[in-house]
């Protein structure tokens, strides 16, 4: 899509008369009227802080009043006619006795700091024929009271924080020439009838508010209005078909209020009469059907803006008949058929956006008559073939359906300034980029997304030194990057990810290219260490080199890129431990160092990246404690650092990462019970725990409501929680310590009981055997026997009664 509508088309400047200064005294006395002017002023001035004490200097009682900054007098009366204070900073709000200088007929105070709203005594100025309070931060309603100012022709109160409706009484303004209410907060619709008094009305500026509605027919009947402004605000509905046949407007802008729509009144000419249009812009809107043949009578046009609408039929070839046109804008619609050859007219055109629009066929070659066009923008479209010799300077063909071989001829087409062949089905090597030499402007270069094969040829390095940004993404490119490369040493961006380049990285393009802000050569087969020489890339913001075969440790002066805010060297084989200058990139945002052999613990203090929303440190051979400073990362939203061998428990401060959306600590070693607090976190809608050595009851409430058994299996000590989870039920603690200090108590007792018992059975069976000596068996054995069964059932009564696992506990315990 073109660059801003707003910058690129041609806006009307409107001047501001200003006033000069007269310092007619009238007689040597003061009369009572103006008196009453001085009154008025010196409370005006009484209401104004003056911090550059312009004012302050001058407005002296050693002067005339008419001979203060920014005042005029009358030649005849000694009375204030205009206070004009234009881009002099006072500070300070309008004085409501502004309304008793009864003479005044200019009030211009633009640019002046003021706050507050504006005195409705103001209402009061009848001769006033010209009003300025533009570009302040002024707020509360209009005052409808400006609808009895009788004379005044301009009214200017763009750009402040006004809010409400706009006041009816407006519409008696009969001598009203120019109303600028643009960049406020206005709301509801505009009053029906609020021209119908306007006849000599020329400028209508509501840009940039949030007014709604239909536009008034009434708009229509303004005959001597030049220049309509509405866009950007949120009006519906059809445009009045008034409206396209108004014999002096000159500009039309209903940019941006998205829910206009209907057709463009006429079909034919007979319906559609703007003979003194300049500028119409009407994109970004709803509007359908086809481009009104009656606009081809437009013969002073400059620039046409119908983008995104939902305009359809062909590209209409009488635009190629009109020799003013600088600018066309028809992106995103829903045109068919090809682009008119007729276009190739228009030699003065500077810009021509046609892209996401559906034409079909070839870019016709009589493109190439034009020859001052600086921007043409045809992507997304399904062009089948290439015009060749369009001098063009902004060249986008983007995500088409061309399929050729890119001619090597391709260089002497014209000084490109930005070529993009991205999005399309080319295929052969990229050797054209030779030719591409000869364009000494070229800025911007994209062959991203098709089928090039082959190498990055040593050459590319002669491309222009201007250029900023080459992107090479997603080709089937080969072989290694050139060291010819770093001769493009104003790169902002070089991307030459996805491709299959099998290469080390130059070292030279870490010293040479060092204001690269992006670099990305994620999925490839690059290999090796990552150069010490990274510290060199101080502008460096992106760093993404995930998906490759790097090797050995990861520099430690990668902590000197003070401004990168993306590091991702995931999918590598990088070792050693991580650098604790890491930590320390304070504007970090994301840091991606996952599926690596790291190991080693992580660095105490991550508290210096203060701004990091995610960080992945997962599949690596990391062991140790999980730091506590994590949690003073309060940014934090993802944080991984599974499939390692952190142990210990979980940090008490990691309660203060209440924006985790995601964390995963599982295939850990971490042994403690799952703090309570991971259930008030708000946001937290991921949590992975499962395969450590958690212990104890599963929190029921926040994330654990839904959280799946795969996400804590693996964890034979846990109990409780939500009961789909399946895990036993946790044992009351307030139980097993009742039944703990039974047992302290009781056993003991049962035990010496039991022990005297068997004591006296002993001895009674001792005795007897004394008087059994002709027996053969040995008393011994005969009362060890029986004590061991005695014992035996002893204890069976002892495990029934009391529970062999409280028995175990116990005899653990003491």
């Amino acid at each position: 899509m073109a660059t801003p509508i707003a910058t690129l088309l041609l806006l009307l400047a409107l001047g501001l008369p200003r006033s000069s200064v007269s310092t007619s005294t009238g007689s040597s006395g003061i009369t009572r009227s103006a008196a009453a002017d001085v009154a008025a002023l010196l409370a005006f001035k009484a209401q104004i802080s003056d911090p550059l004490g312009i004012l302050h200097a001058n407005w002296t009682g050693n002067t005339s009043f008419c001979s203060w900054l920014g005042f005029s007098c009358s030649r005849r009366r000694m009375r204030v006619t205009a206070l004009v204070l234009n881009d002099v900073p006072p500070h300070g709000s309008i004085s409501p006795h502004l309304g008793n200088l009864s003479f005044l007929s200019m009030l211009n105070l633009t640019r002046t700091d003021l706050r507050g709203s504006i005195p409705p005594e103001l209402g009061g100025l009848r001769r006033l024929r010209f009003l300025a309070l533009g570009n302040n931060t002024l707020s509360g309603a209009i005052p409808s009271t400006l609808g009895n100012l009788m004379r005044l022709e301009f009214m200017d109160l763009w750009q402040n924080n006004f809010s409400g409706q706009i006041p009816q009484e407006l519409q008696n303004l009969c001598n009203l020439k120019h109303l600028d209410l643009h960049k406020n907060y206005l709301t509801g619709p505009i009053p029906d009838d609020l021209f119908d008094n306007s006849s000599f009305l020329t400028s209508l500026n509501f840009a940039n508010n949030s007014l709604s509605g239909a536009i008034p027919h009434s708009i229509g009947y303004l005959s001597m209005l030049q220049l309509l402004v509405l866009q950007f605000n949120h009006f519906s509905g059809p445009v009045p078909p008034s409206i396209f046949n108004m014999s002096s407007l000159r500009y039309m802008y209903l940019l941006g209020n998205y829910d206009l729509n209907g057709t463009i009144s006429g079909s034919s000419n007979n319906s559609f009469s703007l003979p003194m249009l300049e500028v119409l812009s009407l994109g970004e809107n709803s509007f359908s059907g086809e481009i009104p043949l009656g606009l081809s009578q437009c013969r002073y046009l400059r620039a046409l803006s119908l983008t995104i609408n939902l305009f359809e039929g062909p590209v209409p070839a009488w635009l190629g008949e009109m020799p003013n046109l600088l600018l066309i804008f028809l992106d995103y619609n829903k045109f068919v058929g090809p682009i008119p050859s007729a276009l190739g007219n228009l030699t003065n055109l500077l810009s021509l956006d046609l892209s996401s629009c559906n034409p079909t066929g070839q870019i016709p070659p009589e493109l190439s008559g034009v020859t001052q066009i600086n921007e043409l923008y045809l992507h997304d479209n399904q062009f089948t073939l290439i015009c060749h010799n369009c001098p063009t300077l902004r060249w986008l063909i983007s995500n088409n359906m061309l399929t050729w071989v890119v001619p090597t001829s391709l260089g002497n087409a014209g000084a490109f300034v930005v070529l993009s062949v991205a999005g399309n089905q080319l295929h052969g090597n990229i050797n054209f980029l030779a030719a591409l030499s000869n364009c000494r402007q070229l800025s911007a270069l994209s062959v991203s997304s098709n089928h090039f094969t082959g190498g990055i040829p040593e050459y590319v390095g002669n491309l222009s030194s201007q250029l900023q940004y080459f992107l090479a993404i997603q080709n089937m490119l080969t072989g290694v990057i050139p060291g010819a490369l770093s001769n493009l040493s104003n790169l902002n961006v070089l991307d030459l990810s996805e491709n299959r380049l099998r290469s080390r990285i130059p070292e030279s393009m870490m010293t040479m290219m060092n204001k690269l802000v992006t670099l990305d050569l994620s999925t490839n087969g690059i290999f090796g260490p990552i150069p010490d020489q990274i510290s060199m890339q101080s502008n460096l913001q992106a760093l993404v080199l995930d998906s490759n075969s790097l090797t050995q440790a990861i520099p430690s002066s990668i902590g000197n890129l003070t401004k990168l805010q993306y590091l991702n060297i995931s999918l590598n084989n990088m070792s050693s431990t991580i650098p604790a200058s890491v930590f320390q990139l304070e504007n970090l945002l994301t840091l991606d160092l996952s599926q690596n052999s790291l190991e080693g613990e992580i660095p105490t203090d991550v508290s210096q990246l203060k701004q990091v929303g995610a960080i992945d440190l997962s599949a690596n051979l990391l062991v140790g404690r999980l730091t506590t400073s994590f949690g003073q990362l309060k940014t934090l939203i993802y944080l991984n650092l599974s499939h390692n061998s952190l142990n210990d428990s979980l940090p008490d401060s990691f309660e203060k990462l209440t924006s985790l959306d995601t964390l995963d600590l599982s295939y850990n070693d971490i042994s403690s019970t799952i703090p309570q607090y991971l259930a008030n976190f708000t946001y937290l809608t991921t949590l992975k725990l499962s395969f450590n050595k958690l212990h104890g009851p599963i929190p029921e409430r926040g994330v654990f409501a839904h959280i799946s058994l795969q996400s804590l299996v693996g964890n034979t000590g846990l109990c409780g929680g939500v009961s789909r989870l399946g895990f036993s039920p946790c044992q009351s603690s307030h139980h097993s310590t009742n039944h703990h200090h039974i047992l302290k108590f009781l056993l003991p007792t049962v035990i010496i009981v039991v022990g005297a018992v068997i004591l006296g059975l002993y001895m009674m069976i001792r005795k007897k055997v004394k008087k059994q000596e002709q027996r053969v068996v040995s008393p011994d054995n005969v009362g060890i026997d029986t004590l061991r069964s005695f014992a035996r059932r002893i204890i069976s009564v002892m495990q029934t009664c009391l529970g062999l696992e409280a028995l175990e506990k116990f005899t653990r315990v003491n």
